[in-house]
């Protein structure tokens, strides 16, 4: 019998949202929607015609990267020695850990955000220690305390899934200059293109610092997220040892054509952030006029404390056709993340809201 690794088999797997088609078959739903896993709610806008063309040469390995790099070197102000693609930002996180971590080393997150950290840290035999949020944001004096002289990284959800708040300037500054020099630092910016928050640090002051990297996804803002496409960002000495660990052609060719195609539609883009921000801004106003406390966030989700019906909430609202996160996985069971989709879909979810509220209020158990 073929038995996983011990330090895998304690591992609880990533339990990714539930699926549109999965929800309406459960419930005979000829409707639902999606609002738990933060993609962008006006689709995918690269044309079908586009793909189809890379399908034609399907049988042929993907083609050299550089054109995309070379265009993300562009818009971000770097050199494209300084750009990784990946399979996903997933995978670059995994390429982090498998190129610098061995058995024995530490590192270093918080405890309520992505779980991927976690996973990619026991993938490589390493130990981590995950330091609770204050104020939902990551405790940079917490995990200063924590650090030791087996640590080699530290990773950083900027903004933070799934509460959406950021680390500021002086904070990363004070991170930063605390650690030792040959400490990695991750800084997982998958949601960086919706901060509008003045104490954001931009891209260029991150990279000053050389211990680190910073990645990206197509999966939210440019609507790729079945595509798999993400990108590493830093130093080319750093990437040059990332590059140890990337597997040949991690990259497909479509997601090559589909990343290439969306960086050049500006139009979509400014569309995307502000249906974002109008949504976001009346989410949270309803939500909060409920008696429900909202999150700030730089994201396109929003963090809500509802309390113990929290599960029972979620559960509800999935027979309506409705999906979003309950967020026992992150260890904040009193918590729900809802996606920001288009106003239409964030009407009827809280209307949705509504009856639940409106049913709990009948039987004494909660009140709006």
């Amino acid at each position: 019998m073929i038995t996983p690794r011990p330090a895998l088999r304690a591992l609880p797997p990533y339990v990714p949202g539930q699926s549109i088609e999965a929800v309406m078959q459960r419930f005979g739903l000829q409707r639902v929607i999606k609002l738990a896993s933060n993609e962008n709610p006006l689709g995918c806008p690269v044309p079908a015609s586009v793909v189809m063309a890379g399908v034609s040469g399907a049988h042929r390995y993907p083609s050299d990267p550089q054109r995309l790099r070379d265009t993300l070197a562009h818009l971000h102000g770097v050199s494209s020695d300084s750009i990784l693609l990946g399979n996903g930002s997933d995978e670059l996180l995994q390429i982090i850990a498998l190129s610098v971590l061995s058995p024995g080393d530490h590192v270093l997150t918080a405890k309520e955000t992505f779980s991927e950290y976690r996973f990619v840290t026991t993938l490589a035999g390493a130990t981590l220690t995950e330091v609770p949020l204050v104020h939902h944001t990551y405790d940079v004096p917490g995990l200063l305390a924590h650090l030791t002289p087996a640590t080699r990284l530290v990773y950083i959800a900027n903004p933070n899934n799934p509460t959406g708040t950021i680390l500021g300037r002086s904070a990363i500054h004070d991170l930063m200059t605390a650690l030792p020099p040959d400490v990695l630092v991750v800084f997982d910016q998958a949601y960086a293109d919706y901060v509008t928050h003045p104490d954001w640090m931009p891209l260029h002051e991150v990279l000053a610092f050389q211990n680190v990297v910073v990645t990206r996804t197509f999966s939210k803002l440019y609507g790729l997220a079945a595509f798999r496409l993400g990108y590493a960002i830093a130093s080319p000495s750093v990437i040059q040892v990332l590059q140890l660990a990337k597997p040949p052609f991690n990259v497909n060719a479509l997601a090559l054509v589909a990343g290439q195609s969306v960086l050049g539609m500006p139009d979509f883009i400014s569309q995307s952030l502000s249906l974002n921000q109008t949504g976001m801004q009346w989410l949270a106003r309803s939500l909060a006029s409920r008696g429900m406390t909202v999150v700030p966030s730089e994201a396109n989700f929003l963090c809500v404390h509802v309390g113990a019906d929290a599960p029972e909430m979620t559960h509800f609202l999935l027979t309506q056709g409705i999906i979003i996160r309950h967020l026992a996985g992150f260890g904040m069971p009193e918590y729900v993340r809802i996606s920001i989709g288009t106003p239409e879909e964030l009407q009827q979810c809280v209307d949705a809201i509504d009856h639940f509220l409106s049913d709990r209020q009948g039987t004494g158990t909660i009140s709006p």
